[in-house]
């Protein structure tokens, strides 16, 4: 196995459930047990933004074919489109 790169990233004490680059592979979206979704950049590693929703821990993210939408999924039994 390769690795073609590796970035580290801060998501605190909490656990890292999903992950999703945008189309572009700049942005990483991080699904955490906090309930956020986390967005890095992914040139440094650096936290752009911390998206509350979800009342309960976040199991995964997607962006749509264009990255002008980003989807999550709680255990809270609720999705979020985010624009």
């Amino acid at each position: 196995a390769r690795v073609n790169f590796r970035i580290q990233i801060d998501t605190g004490n909490y656990a890292a459930n999903g992950i999703a680059f945008d189309k572009a592979g700049s942005v990483i979206a991080v699904a955490c047990d906090d309930g956020f979704v986390k967005l890095f950049t992914e040139a440094n590693g650096k936290l752009e933004a911390n998206l509350k929703g979800h009342e309960d821990c976040v199991q995964d993210v997607a962006f749509d074919h264009n990255s002008k939408m980003l989807v999550s999924v709680g255990s809270d039994a609720s999705f979020i489109v985010w624009q």
